[in-house]
């Protein structure tokens, strides 16, 4: 079972709707119809990388406060800067736990409620 896999079913159990992507276009594709207020892109996606996907997202929002997180199996401070270059809000390193994901989610939730 890969990770994308996982971590919908344990957010599902925890009763979170998942809206799943298989790669960057598709996720591209479905926020734009969506409109998530949480989203989580893996950086190694098969066709884009995770960070440009979430620049395009962003773009995409026109100012809608969203939150966005990049999850990567590397814990470099590069791949940080350049996350948070892109505007992303939270920066989570596989293995990553679903109570801690759960807890990450909850709390940007809470944020754009008293955003609005």
């Amino acid at each position: 079972m890969d990770v994308r896999a996982v971590i919908t079913m344990g957010l599902e159990h925890l009763g979170y709707h998942v809206i799943e992507c298989v790669d960057g276009r598709n996720a591209i594709e479905k926020f734009a119809v969506e409109k998530p207020d949480v989203t989580i892109i893996d950086q190694g996606l098969p066709d884009i990388q995770g960070i440009e996907v979430g620049r395009q997202i962003k773009e995409m929002a026109n100012h809608r406060p969203i939150a966005i997180a990049l999850l990567t199996g590397s814990d470099s401070l590069a791949i940080r800067e350049q996350a948070n270059e892109a505007g992303f809000d939270g920066f989570l390193v596989k293995p990553i736990r679903i109570q801690l994901l759960s807890e990450w989610i909850d709390s940007q939730i809470e944020n754009l409620d008293d955003a609005e």
